[in-house]
């Protein structure tokens, strides 16, 4: 045999190598097409299947919950963007992910349940019975990616971490999450930190964001048009706040941002809360600061009704945490029907400086 026939002869046994060994994402005709019924041991049977990706098939899957095991499968992603469908039939998580540390991704799926639709923050009909989405737990290398999701009476994207598992790094992205018609669409808690947040969709539900745990990096979003669009809770956590909401807005909720308790700050740059739900602040509209320090409302654009609170009507909650609060750099739209001023019922609570409407810099910086 030539040179050239060895040659050839190492190319085929190469190619041969790497094709065996090459990780392969499951194939959508796997699955076949969803059954009428219930599909979860389907599913899940597939998802415990080492080595090998899941393509969910086109149509919707009912599913009483599902969840990503050690050793399993730890890539799901739908066959095409937003065909397939994973309707959860419980009060459970569509999909729950919990002490992985590997890489999990879960992308191009659509996740519906089984709330009503949201009617307005004077009747929003949707209530928390304990459903999810996405449920995260000690699943500190988690990827969501363009997932879709309506109808939960919950929440779309749920974290929480154990208090010992605090320090331990994480690196888990939510991008190009769309959520409408839920509870909540994205709820971090009980040390979940350091999530990444970005293209964040999230209209028509109770609350948007709800932030109860530290170092949340949440960029390029519209919440918008829910009852209380941005809530950053602090205490009773043991490390809240301290996080930012950078270039977004947060227009037309009842509540465009409610922070409570935050004690190590807040940062909302180039964020934009704008207006109650009817598109005016003759009902809503509201921005609220209580009991915190340091909660940066810096280089947006405000026509909220922003007041500052040194205590709240919460149990077990103190003054002590209450202090300065800056509001600088923004564009101020008190040409919107039903301003006012921003107030403190406490001194020192606000910080005001450069901010500018259409009439020039407005009265209140000091």
């Amino acid at each position: 045999m030539g040179q050239r026939g060895r040659l050839h002869r190492r190319l085929i046994c190469l190619i041969v190598i790497v094709l065996t060994y090459l990780p392969v994402a499951g194939r959508a005709d796997e699955l076949g097409t969803p059954p009428s019924g219930d599909a979860t041991a389907l599913v899940q049977g597939a998802l415990e299947v080492s080595g090998r990706g899941l393509v969910l098939p086109c149509g919707t899957w009912n599913v009483a919950g599902l969840k990503f095991v050690p050793g399993g499968v730890h890539d799901l992603r739908g066959e095409a963007l937003g065909c397939a469908k994973l309707r959860i039939t419980t009060d459970a998580p569509a999909l729950h992910c919990s002490d992985i540390s590997a890489d999990v991704s879960v992308r191009d799926l659509t996740i519906v349940g089984s709330a009503p639709s949201y009617g307005g923050a004077a009747s929003p009909r949707i209530e928390d019975r304990g459903q999810s989405a996405i449920y995260v737990r000690n699943c500190p290398n988690i990827t969501v990616r363009n997932v879709r999701v309506s109808n939960i009476a919950g929440t779309a994207f749920d974290c929480e971490h154990p208090a010992s598992d605090f320090p331990k790094p994480a690196a888990i992205v939510v991008d190009g999450l769309r959520v409408t018609d839920s509870y909540r669409a994205i709820h971090l808690r009980n040390s979940c930190e350091y999530v990444l947040v970005r293209g964040l969709v999230a209209r028509n539900n109770v609350f948007g964001a709800v932030i109860a745990a530290g170092n949340a990096r949440v960029s390029s979003f519209i919440i918008d048009f829910n009852s209380v669009g941005i809530k950053v809770v602090g205490q009773p956590n043991a490390n809240p706040c301290h996080g930012a909401f950078v270039n977004g807005a947060s227009n037309h909720n009842n509540y465009n941002l409610d922070v409570s308790g935050c004690a190590l700050g807040d940062e909302f740059v180039s964020v934009s809360l704008i207006g109650d739900q009817s598109g005016g602040l003759q009902s809503g509209g509201f921005a609220r600061i209580a009991n915190s320090r340091m909660v940066n409302l810096v280089g947006g654009t405000i026509a909220s009704q922003l007041t500052l609170v040194r205590c709240e009507a919460v149990a077990n909650e103190t003054c002590a945490l209450a202090g300065p609060n800056l509001v600088a750099n923004n564009i101020i739209r008190d040409d919107i029907p039903g301003w006012h001023d921003p107030a403190s019922n406490y001194s020192g609570g606000l910080v005001a400086k450069n901010n500018i409407s259409g009439k020039g810099l407005v009265g209140w910086n000091n």
